[in-house]
């Protein structure tokens, strides 16, 4: 669950190349089109392939940011502050 959490964190740090941006093909913004990156994992230098669609990779993110959200509203002060 921990390294889950650090790679889901990772993934906000990573720029992706998921969305649209001006200049982009076609198949850059298509969903269904397969990108692979190399992911650092704890415990080795070595960066592990992960080959995902966009879709996915864009899901991937939502899925960190909705977790950081998450935290950050559960970690929040209440009346004991």
């Amino acid at each position: 669950m921990y390294c889950r959490l650090i790679l889901l964190t990772s993934a906000l740090v990573m720029p992706l190349s998921s969305f649209a941006v001006a200049g982009e093909s076609a198949s850059e913004a298509d969903p269904d089109t397969v990108r692979c990156r190399s992911v650092r994992e704890l415990g080795t230098r070595i960066p592990k392939r992960v080959c995902k669609t966009n879709q996915q990779w864009a899901q991937e993110q939502e899925a960190a940011r909705q977790a950081m959200e998450d935290r950050n509203r559960s970690s929040q002060c209440t009346d004991r502050c």
